[in-house]
């Protein structure tokens, strides 16, 4: 199954699995458990509420509408 943009995601993650009938995605490191600045176990000063990792999920939520 052809997935649009993995090639791009291939580069930044180590590990990406998808089920064959393309309903669950599997990612690796895991960036749900870091994605709050406070699950971080250190982080500047300067950021906020969310951590880094929060982009990947908003980028998602972006490209789903």
């Amino acid at each position: 199954m052809k997935q649009p943009g993995r090639d791009f995601w291939m580069k930044l993650i180590h590990f990406v699995f998808t089920s064959l009938d393309g309903r669950a995605t599997v990612m690796m490191p895991h960036p749900e458990r870091v994605s709050r600045t406070v699950n971080n176990s250190w982080h500047p000063e300067a950021w906020n509420e969310d951590g880094p990792w929060m982009r990947i999920f908003r980028n998602v939520r972006k490209q789903l509408g």
